[in-house]
């Protein structure tokens, strides 16, 4: 039975999003790692137009989509020489996974690869500046609640989200949350949706287009909504899943308040799921990537997400 709006979601900590990633050694078997084929398609071309030396790849997972699917498009245009590659993903058990499978026939081949597991703000310091260009992949808020099958996105994200309970929690919190003036996400008002796996599908229903309405009320009256906020619980079981689905001017603020325009210039470009922004310095040259894809940023931390970004402009020229 739904419980509604009255439970409160539980508290967020990067020991509790460990603890879940580790447990996703088979991500690369789910359907949600591989229905964005628009997101890669925009990051692969965005790759093509620069003469890479190095890929960085934050939150790669197992390294199934990036940068294993950049590194083979590059061998497909004939590129003999591979760059340098900076692998990095939260969870150690996923790091292990791209080493000893998606990555190994790359390093087998004479590829240059680091792998260095831990979030993202903690291991910036370990990944020396150079002139590259951030390809910053995130979730569309709008995609959230409508599919959009000739696009390849073939089920909305609510959907996709329950069902797939198993993996992400049999309970999920929902609620829109804005931009503090301290560049974090704070929920808006009280009214948060308590959605169970079990729940009828009357009710789940009920709970999508309450969701729907809020946003529309909430706009209409002037708030500027920055993203719609989902976490996944199961009881029993450590950790927790939570993601970020933002509105394309919550990203852009975010973004713009970090790589700031006397500095650095920011393209975005849409599919039927993602956004993928293209952020390139205004002085140099791009030599390198960094790929940032599939609502990585989103699935941070809320406190930590502008601090994430901060850690990603140390590692640009």
């Amino acid at each position: 039975m739904s419980r509604g709006i009255w439970r409160e979601p539980p508290l967020l900590t990067k020991e509790g999003q460990v603890a879940f990633w580790n447990g996703q050694k088979d991500y690369a078997n789910t359907g949600m790692s591989n229905d964005s084929q628009g997101e890669l398609d925009i990051v692969l071309e965005k790759s093509r137009r620069v003469h890479c030396r190095d890929i960085v790849t934050l939150g790669g997972a197992v390294g199934c989509r990036d940068p294993k699917m950049i590194l083979e498009d590059m061998r497909a245009r004939g590129h003999s020489e591979l760059p340098k590659i900076i692998f990095n993903d939260l969870a150690e058990e996923l790091v292990q996974r791209a080493r000893q499978e998606f990555l190994k026939p790359f390093v087998e081949d004479g590829a240059d690869v680091t792998f260095i597991p831990g979030a993202i703000s903690d291991i910036a310091a370990q990944i020396p500046a150079a002139p590259r260009r951030l390809l910053l992949g995130i979730y569309r808020s709008d995609a959230f609640f409508t599919a959009d099958p000739d696009r390849e996105y073939p089920m909305s994200g609510y959907n996709e989200y329950l069902e797939n309970h198993a993996r992400l929690g049999e309970e999920f919190f929902m609620h829109w949350v804005s931009l503090t003036e301290e560049n974090l996400l704070g929920r808006i008002g009280n009214d948060h949706r308590s959605i169970r796996s079990d729940d009828t599908e009357l009710v789940k229903l009920a709970h999508k287009r309450k969701l729907e309405e809020t946003y529309r009320t909430m706009t209409r009256a002037g708030v500027q909504i920055a993203a719609l906020q989902i976490i996944g619980t199961t009881e029993g079981r450590d950790g927790h899943f939570s993601s970020h689905w933002y509105t394309e001017g919550g990203i852009l603020k975010m973004v713009r308040q970090v790589f700031t325009p006397d500095r650095f210039t920011i393209d975005l470009s849409s599919c039927a799921k993602s956004m993928v922004l293209t952020v390139d310095s205004i002085r140099y040259k791009p030599t390198g990537i960094v790929t940032v894809i599939n609502n990585v940023l989103g699935n941070v931390i809320p406190d930590s997400q502008y601090e994430t970004l901060v850690a990603i402009r140390r590692m640009l020229s």
